[in-house]
Parts: structure tokens; C-alpha cells; sequence
């Protein structure tokens, strides 16, 4: 339900639930967690959208379409929701393309590849 129907739904503008929301730090955070936990459902929608368009090529681009936009409000809702994935290495320097080059060359030597 989004925060407009939940606003109609109670009888009170959309500013004063936001104003709500944010006024205790403890609700806030509460209302932080449990949207950032509903992109799973941004998620399933974008799946169903797909899985019920036709046959009709119009019908599918605008499955499509709307797959995107699910999958970037769940993005949005939670940060940690998506396709990036930030990679380090053990040693920090954030570098893997030299550190596996120096794995493979401490191996061909026969070098100890634990360090």
C-alpha cells in the first residue's frame, strides 16, 4: 500500500504522515526497516508483470517497462536491493586484478600462496 492510499485511507494529508513518521527517531527508524523490507515485494511484482504478459509484443514491452520501474523502487526503497556488488580483496588495497597475478606468479614459482 503506498503512503497516498494509506493517507486517504486514514483521512489525513500525505505531508502530516510523513510528518508522523520522522517526529520520534524510534518510529522512524521502524518505518526505515520495514519499507527498506518491502523491496522484496517491488520484486515479485516486476516477476508477475513479466510472467503475465501475452504473446502480444505491445503487451510485452509494456510488462517490461514496468519490471523496470518495480525493480528500481525496490533499489530505491532499499540501497542493499540490486545488481552492484562492491568486491575487496583480504589485504584491503582494493586491487584483485594485481593480487591475482601475484597469486598465479608465487604459484608458477611455487612460492607460498597463502600470503
Amino acid at each position: 500500500m503506498s503512503l497516498t492510499e494509506i493517507s486517504e485511507r486514514i483521512g489525513v494529508s500525505k505531508g502530516s504522515l510523513l510528518g508522523w513518521m520522522g517526529a520520534v527517531p524510534d518510529r522512524s527508524a521502524r518505518v526505515q526497516l520495514a519499507r527498506r523490507d518491502t523491496a522484496w515485494h517491488w520484486d515479485e511484482e516486476a516477476e508477475k508483470t513479466m510472467k503475465r504478459a501475452m504473446n502480444d509484443q505491445g503487451e510485452l514491452t509494456r510488462a517490461r517497462e514496468l519490471a523496470h520501474h518495480y525493480r528500481w523502487r525496490a533499489a530505491k526503497i532499499n540501497p542493499q536491493y540490486g545488481d552492484k556488488t562492491a568486491v575487496t580483496n583480504a589485504d584491503g588495497t582494493g586491487d584483485l586484478v594485481i593480487n591475482i597475478q601475484r597469486f598465479g606468479k608465487k604459484a608458477r614459482e611455487g612460492g607460498d600462496t597463502d600470503k
